[in-house]
């Protein structure tokens, strides 16, 4: 049973992966489709701008999916990297989780400060 989880959370993320292939690849096609008609047939598709930005931004969301699934992600660790390894390790994930109370109380403030 684990096994077959496994294999579908890979199919998965294999699946995001392709998905994001073909976002880059339909905004290439676009963009430089659109460049070639325009220097040379004076015309262009009318949803060349449109179609490859919606490609970005949802390359952009399968990104951070497939980012977070591999731990790549980018971070502040300046504070972390500073310790000795024994602190760094005890710190852990913890900066991230009170980044979340940070926002949490933040967004409580704002929304408790609007029914006023």
């Amino acid at each position: 049973m684990v096994k077959v989880i496994h294999a579908s959370v890979e199919a998965f993320y294999r699946a995001l992966e392709v998905l994001m292939v073909i976002c880059i690849t339909v905004m290439l096609i676009m963009v430089f489709g659109n460049v070639v008609l325009r220097l040379f047939f004076n015309t262009g598709i009318d949803l060349s701008e449109e179609i490859p930005r919606f490609a970005f931004v949802w390359m952009t969301f399968i990104g951070a999916i497939v980012g977070m699934r591999h731990r790549a992600h980018l971070g502040v660790d300046i504070v972390t990297k500073m310790l000795p390894l024994a602190g760094e390790s005890l710190l852990g994930d913890q900066p991230i989780g009170h980044a979340g109370v940070l926002f949490l109380h933040s967004l409580w403030h704002l929304a408790s400060a609007r029914d006023h």
